[in-house]
C-alpha cells in the first residue's frame, strides 16, 4: 500500500496543536551530542504539559547528520534537527497515528524523485557506540530512480520550507560587491568551533571592508556569533 504525505503531520501545525492544548506548557531541548567536524548532532527533546510538571509527559529523539542532507539543506541541519526532535515528541504525546512528521516524509520524497511510492520495512542505520541504536518508527520508502531534472535547487528549498514549515524567506547569505560571500565552518586549533561568511576576492587587497548592507568586515570576513542555544547565527548590526 503506497503512503501518502497527507497522511502525516507537518512541524508547525503539531506546535500549534501543543501550543493550544497545554498553553501552560514547557518544551525543553538538549543537545546530546555534537560533532561540527563530521557534521552529527543528536537533539533531546522533553514535553511538560505544564510548565511546574516534576516529570515530562513524554520524551523523544532526533538525529542529523549534515552529509545526509541536499546540498542547499546542510547548513539547516542542526535547526532542522532540533525541529524535528520537538515535532516527534508532540506527535508522542498527540498519539498520532504516523510517528515520522510530513518534513521528513516530504524530504525522502523529493530525495528519491517521486511523492508516492511503496514502503518496505527497514530499521535505521547504526549509530556511532555513543547513540546506542534507534529503530526507525516508520517504513521509508524504496529507493526509485530519479528524474534527471534537479529536484532540489534554491527555489525548491524555499518553497518547501514555506509550505511545510510555515516560514518566512530569510536569507542567511550576505552579498559584498563581489558578490554572495562564501560561509565556512570548522573547528579550530583550540577546540573551539566556529562560523563565518568571506568576501570571494581572491586578492587580500581586494577583499571588501563591509557588506551591502554595511555591516563591517575583518580582513574581508564576518565571524557569526553562537548564540545561548548553542547554534551560530549571523551577528546582528
Amino acid at each position: 500500500m503506497a503512503w501518502n504525505l497527507d497522511d502525516y503531520e507537518d512541524a508547525a501545525s503539531l506546535n500549534r496543536w501543543f501550543q493550544s492544548e497545554f498553553p501552560d506548557g514547557s518544551i525543553l531541548i538538549d543537545r546530546e551530542h555534537f560533532d561540527a567536524v563530521n557534521g552529527e548532532v543528536l537533539f533531546r527533546c522533553d514535553l511538560y504539559r505544564t510548565w511546574n510538571d516534576k516529570l515530562p509527559a513524554v520524551r523523544n529523539w532526533a538525529r542529523g547528520k549534515r552529509d545526509e542532507y541536499p546540498k542547499n539543506m546542510q547548513r539547516w541541519y542542526v535547526e532542522d534537527c532540533a525541529t524535528s526532535a520537538v515535532a516527534r515528541a508532540i506527535i508522542l504525546l498527540k498519539a498520532s497515528a504516523k510517528t515520522a512528521t510530513k518534513e521528513s516524509m516530504k524530504q525522502v520524497a523529493i530525495s528519491h524523485g517521486a511523492q508516492h511510492h511503496k514502503p518496505s520495512a527497514t530499521t535505521a542505520e547504526d549509530l556511532p557506540s555513543s547513540f546506542g541504536r534507534i529503530e526507525a518508527e516508520d517504513s521509508l520508502p524504496t529507493v526509485v530512480e530519479a528524474s534527471s531534472v534537479p529536484l532540489w535547487d534554491d527555489s525548491k528549498t524555499v518553497s518547501f520550507l514555506k509550505e511545510s514549515l510555515g516560514a518566512e524567506a530569510i536569507s542567511d547569505d550576505l552579498s559584498c560587491r563581489h558578490g554572495v560571500m562564501s560561509i565556512r565552518e570548522g573547528v579550530a586549533k583550540t577546540g573551539k568551533a566556529w562560523k563565518a561568511s568571506f568576501c570571494i576576492a581572491k586578492e587580500k587587497s581586494e577583499k571588501c571592508s563591509e557588506t551591502r548592507d554595511k555591516r563591517p568586515l575583518k580582513d574581508g570576513a564576518l565571524w557569526w556569533v553562537q548564540g545561548s542555544h548553542g547554534f551560530f547565527e549571523v551577528p546582528r548590526r
